[in-house]
């Protein structure tokens, strides 16, 4: 079993105000993001897990051969707990997301080498940044990460 834990103590709010709410959006989610964490059975939950926090796409669960794989991802995928509802007080409603990282997430890190890693120490971080293109990084992310550990 994987507990997942992500971190967003670090998060410096951005500036933000009724004509540029999207920052506040922003500041909102992270808050609610912040101390989010479950408890993944196996190493496959594990890696769908890591793909929705960097927003890769889970394409390989939708093989018509693999039907019993499929429903044991749809049933992960429609668990309660990957829905977080926050409240966006500068568009003054609640808003619905998910454990992940914010926005437009185009990076690449190899989860393999991250499982690897897991295995070696029983513990692993993975920061934000690895989960952005560096066009699309925000600095303000920077100490923000999730953390897997071996339970």
């Amino acid at each position: 079993m994987y507990k997942v834990v992500i971190d967003t103590d670090k998060y410096k709010n951005r500036r933000c105000s009724k004509k540029n709410w999207e920052n506040g959006t922003m500041n909102n989610f992270m808050g609610a993001l912040n101390g989010w964490n479950n408890i993944e059975p196996d190493e496959q939950c594990l890696r769908w897990r890591i793909a929705m926090f960097a927003h890769n796409a889970i394409n390989d669960n939708w093989d018509d051969e693999k039907e019993e794989y499929t429903e044991k991802y749809k049933e992960w995928k429609d668990n309660p707990k990957n829905t977080i509802k926050y409240y966006d007080e500068l568009c003054e409603f609640e808003r619905i997301g998910h454990p992940e990282v914010y926005g437009f997430a185009q990076g690449y890190f190899n989860v393999n080498e991250v499982i690897k890693e897991l295995h070696k120490e029983k513990t692993v971080k993975i920061p934000f940044s690895w989960a952005y293109d560096g066009r699309q990084y925000l600095k303000n992310m920077d100490g923000c990460f999730m953390k897997i550990t071996i339970v």
